[in-house]
């Protein structure tokens, strides 16, 4: 299992609950961790930032990931992701859901909110709900 934590790490913990390694992932809080498939995970921050992580198989790596992938054009903290068919959901400080191409580093569409959204999640195909802040 995966978690992040406010110094900006991430760490690996095992089933008996004990931590097998922490490590430096980014420079603000890490807010969110989506595993993308059995390899691959993304990580957002209060950085700004959203990474991509490909699990690292070697015992005697000091890290149990290494970073594949840094998505940038957030203005504000990441919240949250979300798997939305073939391609990635973000949301945030900066008011806005952003449809992610992990594929290429972009994003593809942008939604504005009038407020912070801290929620995402798919609904099915192509429909998405969202939460965030009321006043």
């Amino acid at each position: 299992m995966l978690y992040g934590k406010s110094n900006g790490q991430i760490g690996l913990i095992n089933v008996e609950k004990e931590t097998v390694r922490e490590m430096d992932a980014h420079e603000g809080t890490v807010k969110d961790i989506l595993q993308v498939d059995e390899y691959h995970f993304l990580t957002a921050s209060y950085d700004w930032t959203i990474k991509l992580w490909g699990m690292n198989h070697n015992p005697q790596d000091k890290t149990f990931a290494s970073e594949r992938l840094t998505l940038t054009g957030c203005s504000g903290r990441v919240h949250c992701l979300c798997k939305f068919g073939p391609n990635i959901l973000s949301a945030g400080a900066d008011n806005t859901i952003r449809i992610w191409d992990v594929m290429t580093a972009s994003f593809d569409e942008t939604f504005v909110h009038e407020k912070e959204v801290h929620a995402l999640a798919e609904i099915r195909p192509e429909v998405f709900a969202s939460g965030g802040e009321l006043k």
